[in-house]
C-alpha cells in the first residue's frame, strides 16, 4: 500500500429520501496536523461553546432536546458562524457534490442508464480532490483516504463510484489517488468530529441547491436551450442573487470550497465525454 498523505471524511444528506429534490455528499481533506488542530477547535469552539455532545444538522433543525435553543434563528446563525470559523481556521479543504434527483431520473430514462446518485456524488468528490491533490502533491505513491459514513450498501455505492472513476479518461488514475472506504464499525459518526463537519457541509450544499428547485424546473429543457433568466426568476420569486443561501455564501467566502452540481446538462456532457461508458 502506498503512503497515506491526506485524510478526509465525507457524509451525505438525504441520499435515499425521494421527498427531496437534491441529495449531496461533502467533506474535507487535510493533513494529520490540520485534523489535529480541527478536532481541538471543534470540541472547544463548537461543542463546548453550545453545550453539545455532538453536532448533527437534522437534529439541529428539529429543535428537540439539547438542540432546542436552535429554534431561535439567532442561535442557529451563531452556530453556523462558529462552524464556518472552525473549518476555515483549521485550513482543511472542503469539497462537495449534489445531484438533482429529477434531472438524474430524466437523464437515466432518456439514455437507458441506471446511474446511482450517491455513487455519482462520491465520484464527483473524488474527481475534485484529484484536481487539487494530483500527482504533484502526492509524490512517492501517496494517496488521499476518503472515509464515508457507514450506511446500508455503502460499499456497493463505493464500488460503483470506482467504476465511474475507472472509466474517466481525463483522470485515469483517480481511483489510485483517492481511496474511498466505509467508516469502520468500531467508530461512530457521533464521536468522529470530522464527520460532524462533513454533515454540516453536506446539509448546506443540499439546501443551497434545493432552495432554487423552482428555477431549475422552470427551464424549457435540461440542457442549453431557451431558459428562464436567473435574475427574472429570482425577482419574481423574491430570491437572492447570487444564488446562495446566506450561510452557504459565508462558508464559501471563508473557505476554498470546490463544489459540483449534477444537473441534466452536466450529466449529458459527462456522458458524451466518456462515450456513454460508465463501467468496465
Amino acid at each position: 500500500m502506498a503512503a497515506l498523505v491526506y485524510q478526509s471524511w465525507f457524509d451525505d444528506s438525504e441520499r435515499d429520501d425521494q421527498s427531496h429534490s437534491v441529495s449531496s455528499v461533502a467533506g474535507c481533506v487535510g493533513t494529520d496536523e490540520q485534523w489535529e488542530a480541527f478536532n481541538i477547535a471543534w470540541a472547544d469552539g463548537v461543542l463546548d461553546r453550545f453545550g453539545l455532545d455532538y453536532m448533527h444538522m437534522k437534529e439541529v433543525k428539529s429543535g428537540e432536546g439539547k438542540f432546542a435553543r436552535f429554534k431561535d434563528s439567532r442561535e442557529s446563525e451563531e452556530l453556523a458562524k462558529f462552524i464556518v470559523e472552525t473549518i476555515s481556521n483549521s485550513r482543511i479543504r472542503p469539497f462537495g457534490s449534489v445531484v438533482r434527483t429529477n434531472d438524474l431520473k430524466r437523464f437515466n430514462r432518456h439514455n437507458t442508464q441506471t446511474l446511482n446518485g450517491y455513487s455519482l456524488n462520491i465520484y464527483a468528490c473524488m474527481r475534485l480532490i484529484v484536481q487539487i491533490y494530483g500527482r504533484t502533491k502526492l509524490e512517492g505513491g501517496g494517496y488521499v483516504q476518503m472515509v464515508l459514513d457507514r450506511i446500508g450498501k455503502g460499499q456497493q455505492a463505493i464500488d460503483i463510484a470506482k467504476g465511474y472513476a475507472d472509466t474517466n479518461d481525463l483522470f485515469p488514475d483517480m481511483a489510485e489517488l483517492v481511496l474511498p472506504v466505509v467508516l469502520p464499525k468500531t467508530q461512530l459518526a457521533k464521536t468522529v468530529l470530522p464527520l460532524q463537519a462533513a454533515d454540516f457541509i453536506a446539509w448546506e450544499c443540499r439546501k443551497n441547491v434545493e432552495e432554487y428547485h423552482g428555477w431549475f424546473e422552470s427551464r424549457d429543457d435540461g440542457r442549453c436551450g431557451p431558459q428562464y433568466g436567473r435574475w427574472d426568476w429570482a425577482k419574481e420569486n423574491d430570491k437572492r442573487v447570487p444564488f446562495h443561501r446566506r450561510s452557504m455564501e459565508q462558508f464559501m467566502l471563508r473557505t476554498n470550497t470546490l463544489l459540483w452540481c449534477w444537473t441534466y446538462d452536466m450529466l449529458a456532457m459527462e456522458h458524451e465525454a466518456r462515450n456513454g461508458v460508465w463501467s468496465l
